[in-house]
């Protein structure tokens, strides 16, 4: 259907840019050599430079190239000299629903129909093979077997271009871990992998974003910023029981925390 074209781009093309991807998220993209954010290749002033592949299929950000245009989330220092970007916050269309961290998710968008038209053959993700591999990956590594999950870790991370993973012991973890934030990424899988895994850094964290903004000497560059403050309780592993249940089996005991 249409409704993700449109939820989803950004609001200078007329869509609505509901979901925006956090910089603590993107930064789980590697470097098109396979190397992380964390290493020297990585220039958080160019950000978007040299990124694997999947980093510009997934996502929009400031530059890249979407719809016949790039996208434009920067503002101006003088207007006087450079309007401010399409799709800033005082650009065009439904500035209120612009990106709030400077990504919105491309994954999924269809750009050879209309903002509003129906893509009737492409089909939605439920369950795919990578997903398989993943799951065979973590099984594998929990079970003692670290060759079948290198094994199929990579069946998964080589066919993104990515150097082949090497790694044992609780790196190798950490690899396919990130594999799946990255491949399986908007599908659904974030919030229960994540309490499964019970990193709570990955759970409670300042959300940060990126801002932008155009130089009078027509230079574009991105500042990191805080946009929230989301903490974490451990009682958000679990979902509290409804009231109502409880009244109609009293021996039932809330979840700890409500």
């Amino acid at each position: 259907n249409s409704l993700w074209n449109q939820t989803q781009a950004p609001s200078g093309y007329g869509g609505w840019a509901l979901s925006s991807p956090t910089l603590n998220y993107v930064l789980q993209y590697n470097m098109a050599d396979g190397t992380t954010t964390s290493d020297g290749a990585y220039d958080p002033m160019n950000p978007n430079e040299n990124r694997e592949m999947r980093y510009y299929a997934n996502l929009n950000f400031n530059g890249a190239n979407y719809r016949g245009r790039d996208v434009q989330y920067y503002l101006s220092e003088d207007v006087n000299v450079f309007p401010h970007g399409l799709d800033s916050p005082e650009g065009l269309g439904n500035v209120l629903h612009s990106s709030k961290t400077g990504y919105n998710i491309r994954k999924f968008q269809d750009e050879s129909v209309g903002l509003t038209e129906t893509s009737a053959d492409r089909p939605f993700i439920l369950y795919g093979l990578a997903e398989v591999y993943l799951n065979l990956a973590e099984a594998s590594y929990h079970a003692g077997n670290e060759i079948d999950a290198r094994k199929y870790v990579n069946k998964v991370s080589t066919r993104a271009l990515q150097p082949e993973i090497t790694a044992s012991g609780t790196e190798l973890l950490d690899a396919i871990r990130r594999e799946r934030r990255v491949e399986l990424a908007f599908e659904g899988h974030s919030f229960f992998d994540e309490r499964r895994w019970m990193i709570p850094e990955h759970l409670g964290f300042d959300v940060k974003g990126l801002r932008w903004t155009k130089k009078v000497d027509g230079s574009v560059e991105p500042e990191e910023y805080t946009v929230i403050e989301r903490p974490w309780f451990d009682r958000q592993y679990y979902l509290p029981i409804p009231l109502s249940e409880i009244e109609k089996a009293p021996a039932l005991i809330q979840n700890a925390g409500y």
